[in-house]
């Protein structure tokens, strides 16, 4: 009626309902996603901090690699250092989507990428894409786009190349490409915007936000819509019900938090 919008459908969850601990569009200011996502100031002060170690040690590469055509394939003890570092930082955060959905490992006490592979959809991880600013010669990367559970590992081939290195520097020493480093950082990038939101990584004060805003551009690529979250909005009562313009944030009602599950 006011906005000539067309087939329409119902967002998958009740308005002012926020699946535990995954960010979606809906959840904007800072204390709002604190409280709809379930996390602590300090949680995500210590996360920021391990982000930070990571950007900044790739920021620091770059200084010695430019990632053209050739660069991006040069590899050192410094890039393994940087690969193993980034993926093992990547395994605490899937380690906690783990917890926080109460799963099981499939096999023994350990989680492998047999248990992760199982966060990509209720975390929507293929769908974050990620640039690199400044560098032009480095593809768009979508670092869980393609993760496959009838091959979990394989089919993330900067993982991949991180468990090879790891095990077998000698064999496999050149597994730890620049390419590889870029992408593993990359997906921490992604986890730390589905546990806290994009919005800490854009425009918080601090450091943190002005080395990512010169380094990467994040958004997400064809999202579904239907999985947005919708704030509920409690007006006061000198306020008419009517079509407003307003600043909302002190009207967000507290999320209730839907329990994440994983399957």
């Amino acid at each position: 009626r006011v906005f000539g919008a067309d087939d329409i459908k119902s967002a998958l969850h009740p308005v002012g309902h926020a699946v535990n601990g995954v960010w979606r569009p809906g959840i904007y200011f800072g204390n709002e996603a604190l409280q709809g996502l379930g996390n602590s100031e300090a949680d995500q002060r210590s996360s920021e901090q391990a982000l930070r170690l990571l950007v900044e040690r790739l920021d620091e590469l770059l200084l010695y690699i430019e990632p053209d055509a050739h660069g991006l394939a040069a590899y050192s003890h410094k890039t393994r250092e940087l690969l193993i570092l980034a993926c093992t930082e990547l395994e605490n955060s899937w380690n906690y989507y783990m917890s926080l959905a109460n799963a099981a490992p499939t096999n023994g006490n350990t989680f492998t990428t047999k248990d992760y592979v199982k966060l990509l959809k209720p975390l929507f991880l293929s769908e974050f894409e990620i640039t690199m600013k400044p560098y032009s010669a480095v593809p768009t990367m979508r670092p869980f786009d393609g993760w496959d559970p009838n091959s979990p590992t394989k089919s993330l081939n900067w993982y991949d190349a991180y468990n090879k290195t790891k095990h077998d520097r000698t064999t496999h020493f050149a597994e730890a490409k620049l390419s590889n480093c870029l992408t593993a950082v990359v997906a921490n990038l992604i986890m730390f915007c589905v546990r806290f939101s994009p919005y800490p990584l854009l425009d918080a004060p601090g450091t943190l936000a002005p080395l990512i805003n010169q380094l990467f551009s994040i958004q997400l690529c064809k999202p579904n819509p239907q999985t947005f979250y919708v704030p509920q909005i409690q007006l006061q009562s000198n306020i008419a019900e009517s079509l407003i313009c307003h600043n909302a944030k002190e009207f967000v009602k507290p999320w209730i938090r839907l329990p994440l599950e994983v399957q």
